[in-house]
């Protein structure tokens, strides 16, 4: 099972649609990533190799703000 920033990914969805589950991704964001690690966005999640992977984590986690920290980030914005 692929998991990135915390969040299990589910395998049988298109991996495009798999990183919209990761809090602050969305599909624009989504097709961006995949396009900038020259992915294939119509490869389902159970199909990416350790090498795809490894390089997706990276990029989403030292590049992207996502889950907690865009969560903290919202909520002192608010107050």
């Amino acid at each position: 099972m692929l998991r990135i920033a915390g969040v299990n990914l589910p395998e049988q969805k298109r991996i495009e649609a798999a990183l919209t589950c990761i809090y602050g991704i969305g599909f624009s964001t989504s097709r961006k990533i995949l396009k900038n690690l020259n992915i294939d966005k119509n490869k389902k999640t159970k199909d990416i190799t350790a090498a795809e992977e490894a390089k997706l984590r990276e990029s989403i986690e030292k590049v992207e703000i996502v889950e907690g920290e865009l969560k903290h980030l919202v909520r002192m914005n608010i107050k």
